[in-house]
């Protein structure tokens, strides 16, 4: 079995042009001691697959199941080829809204 920390996303290039920053998941105690607030929720990713640059940000309210959901499957439908060099701003968009409601009927038919 996988082990649920990796993902076939960590095999894909990291674009390091850019970075995701994430605020701290820490509050400070009386004695000085730092610890979690609450379990870290939150998801990003940021990909280079040749020329396209791919980057999102997923806030994981009450929970890791969307937010996992979506960073592992928005680049899956992405990177492999859906998106090309030439493509225009519309087609970039078209494309997103593809990926969504792919995402969305997926997510609604695991629900039942």
């Amino acid at each position: 079995m996988q082990d649920p920390a990796l993902s076939w996303t960590d095999d894909l290039p990291v674009c390091h042009l850019s970075g995701v920053g994430l605020s701290t998941n820490q509050i400070y105690r009386e004695d000085g001691n730092r610890r979690e607030a609450h379990a870290f929720e939150d998801r990003n990713f940021h990909f280079r697959h040749d020329s396209c640059f791919l980057y999102g940000v997923f806030d994981g309210h009450n929970g890791t199941r969307v937010a996992d959901f979506a960073a592992q499957r928005i680049p899956a439908e992405l990177l492999l080829g859906q998106l090309q060099p030439n493509f225009s701003d519309t087609e970039v968009q078209e494309a997103l809204k593809q990926v969504w409601e792919t995402l969305l009927f997926s997510s609604a038919a695991s629900n039942h």
